[in-house]
């Protein structure tokens, strides 16, 4: 199963996501497709975003610090 590495942007970890769940968020989203497949942070509750990721529509999604 293929996986999406996220990072933190509050706490700096990472969190691997499986890419089904990635995409099932991304076409749920509705939203601008300008903005990455965003989560919950597991150990600190921030928002989590692709560190790579190229999107069903055809975005690159990239960790910028």
């Amino acid at each position: 199963m293929k996986r999406i590495k996220f990072k933190c942007e509050n706490c700096g970890k990472t969190e691997n996501i499986p890419l089904e769940a990635v995409r099932f968020c991304e076409e749920m989203d509705g939203g601008d497709p300008l903005v990455p497949p965003r989560f919950e942070c597991k150990y600190c509750g921030g928002i989590i975003r692709p560190i790579y990721y190229k999107g069903i529509y055809g975005y690159i999604y990239r960790w910028e610090d």
